[in-house]
């Protein structure tokens, strides 16, 4: 008999995290996107809450959108909830949702888990270099000033190539061993059930 290995909450969001970031920059398909990060983002959000530490949603400034940050947060629970349920909404459609709302939940969701666990995994680490470069309107200029030699002029692209550059990267940093060993890198655990003959 295989046995099995014990899952924690913090593995589980950390596997679908790192799953939803690496799908983004692949381009793939934004809803599954969204429902892996919306689900890490649910156990982030929780954990930091049992910690009494603030959640991104507590603080969000307003460079970040243009509603309240009760309207953005009902917006990401729509869309999320939409995607996992239809049992008393099974004929509604949503009309609402675009791949850009992955970006701001991916950010909120590595914001949630840095704050619960003082590290990222990797490609979360990258996410977040991707997202000041893209977005620096947002942010203080010390913050993206350490990302511009990875993302170079990424802000004139298109989303497309801005995405690949973030896989690139990622690709580049991912097993690096001056990350790895950084006690503010989380591992990402690895599930995949080997069969024996």
């Amino acid at each position: 008999m295989i046995s099995k290995p014990a899952i924690t909450k913090k593995d589980a969001a950390v596997c679908q995290l790192d799953t939803a970031i690496k799908m983004f920059f692949e381009n793939s398909d934004p809803i599954s996107i969204h429902t892996l990060a919306g689900a890490a983002s649910i156990v982030f959000e929780d954990l930091c809450k049992k910690k009494r530490l603030p959640i991104f949603f507590d603080f969000v400034p307003d460079t970040f959108h243009q509603n309240t940050v009760e309207e953005l947060h009902i917006s990401f629970r729509k869309s999320r909830n939409f995607f996992k349920h239809a049992k008393d909404d099974s004929k509604e459609e949503l009309t609402t949702f675009d791949d850009e709302d992955n970006e701001l939940l991916l950010y909120a969701c590595a914001y949630d888990c840095a704050t619960a666990f003082r590290g990222l995994p990797i490609s979360a680490q990258v996410f977040q270099g991707w997202y000041h470069c893209c977005f620096p309107e947002k942010f203080n200029a010390d913050i993206t000033e350490p990302f511009k030699t990875i993302f170079p002029a990424i802000r004139t692209q298109k989303l497309e190539t801005q995405k690949k550059m973030g896989l690139n990267a990622l690709k580049t940093y991912d097993g690096h061993a001056s990350l790895l060993s950084d006690q503010r890198t989380i591992p990402v655990p690895r599930y995949n059930r080997v069969r024996t003959a």
